[in-house]
């Protein structure tokens, strides 16, 4: 299946990183995988499958040195369509350094799979997000995403 694929490519690319509180960073990549299992999805497994291997693969890019190609490679899926979603999806979650946190919330706001991923992505981060301005500016991102 390719969620295993992906999840395999996500754990090397990982690979010693860890969160604040010290957790496997993986962890993280595979909860935000998991937060799609919605029955509409799960009715659909081919699309299921595909929708948790691009989750799992949410932080590669901007957070790794694997590159996007690597990714396509490593699933089998350079050109095929399915790489083109998984192109389109991914580079969309990539934050360019560049652009204001709103900017790239109400980029990934455009694209559904990549708002579902983030959505999910935000409630794992959520979990243990001290009060502050980390954890205001992911509640006002959930509402973006979600209300406006």
């Amino acid at each position: 299946m390719l969620y295993e694929l992906a999840l395999e490519i996500a754990a090397a690319a990982h690979n010693g990183q860890v969160r604040k509180d010290g957790e496997p960073y993986i962890r993280h990549c595979v909860r935000v995988a998991d937060g799609l299992d919605y029955d509409y999805f799960k009715a659909y497994p081919v699309i299921h499958d595909f929708y948790r291997a691009v989750a799992v693969l949410h932080d590669v890019i901007e957070d790794t040195n694997v590159t996007l190609s690597d990714i396509k490679s490593g699933l089998g899926l350079s050109n095929t369509s399915n790489g083109h979603i998984l192109d389109l999806t991914l580079l969309v979650l990539t934050r360019n350094k560049s652009d204001s946190y709103l900017d790239y919330i109400l980029k990934i706001k455009r694209f559904g799979l990549a708002t579902a991923i983030k959505l999910c992505d935000l409630a794992d981060n959520l979990r243990n997000a001290s009060p502050g301005n980390l954890k205001e500016k992911y509640i006002m991102a959930v509402y973006i995403l979600k209300e406006c």
